[in-house]
């Protein structure tokens, strides 16, 4: 009957993984950008999202397998076996996590996680003398409790420290000098500004603006204008004989 948990619980991790496939290739999309504040909260919700996946997962399988009685060998089997599988995911976060982290100038992109070590924690139920498969899955449930804190925590201190670093108002303007074609990216219009500093700025930046303003109408007058001579050339063309 043990088998029988791990097939559906495979199911369960097949499918996350297959999730975190598609997000890690939209985080390196946006990490070639240089977009590395979009590509951490993307992984950030994945995180929440995998964990929350799993906690329902595991909350259906153990009213579906709560009347079964397991022998201690197939709860320990089944303890064991899931420990692995949230290893896998917490294995494959963290890879992705790693690819924000490691980029020069983003110190502040960690994973942390406060809580006692996988081994030690499973280990807790292997030595329960009467091992049910409540107890099994009441310990993967503060297992997974304690990820979730611990990634809440991390966004938490990370968005405060990128707050503290640059303004919400500060990261709209920002993304206009992007927009507009100043700088390539946000991270590389952030870098610029940690150096120099935006309230010292605020001239440079205005002026920038209003010439990438003047440019841009520039450009769509020229548009307007060579759309309009080429309207003129085909009427000229259809009239010919």
């Amino acid at each position: 009957m043990s088998e029988d948990f791990k097939k559906k619980f495979d199911d369960v991790l097949n499918k996350i993984k297959r999730e975190l496939d598609s997000i890690a290739k939209r985080i390196d999309e946006y990490l070639e950008k240089g977009e590395i504040y979009r590509a951490y909260r993307i992984w950030r919700d994945a995180v929440l999202d995998s964990l929350k996946m799993l906690r329902n997962a595991l909350n259906t399988l153990g009213e579906e397998f709560k009347d079964i009685k397991f022998s201690e060998d197939d709860l320990n089997n089944i303890a064991k076996y899931t420990r692995e599988g949230i290893r896998e995911i917490v294995d494959k976060l963290e890879e992705i996590g790693n690819r924000i982290r490691e980029l020069r100038g983003r110190g502040y992109l960690w994973i942390w996680f406060d809580l006692k070590p996988i081994k030690d924690l499973f280990q807790e139920v292997a030595e329960e003398v009467n091992v049910t498969m409540d107890g099994v899955l009441s310990h993967v449930e503060k297992f997974i409790s304690s990820l979730e804190k611990a990634f809440e925590d991390t966004g938490r201190r990370a968005s405060q420290v990128v707050s503290v670093r640059i303004k919400e108002k500060d990261l709209e303007l920002i993304d206009r000098l992007v927009e507009v074609g100043i700088f390539r990216s946000r991270s590389e219009a952030v870098a610029f500004f940690t150096r120099r500093g935006i309230e010292s700025s605020k001239d440079w930046i205005e002026k920038a603006l209003e010439h990438a303003k003047k440019i841009k109408e520039l450009q769509e007058a020229i548009r307007r204008e060579i759309g309009g001579e080429e309207g003129e050339e085909d009427k000229e063309n259809q009239g010919k004989p």
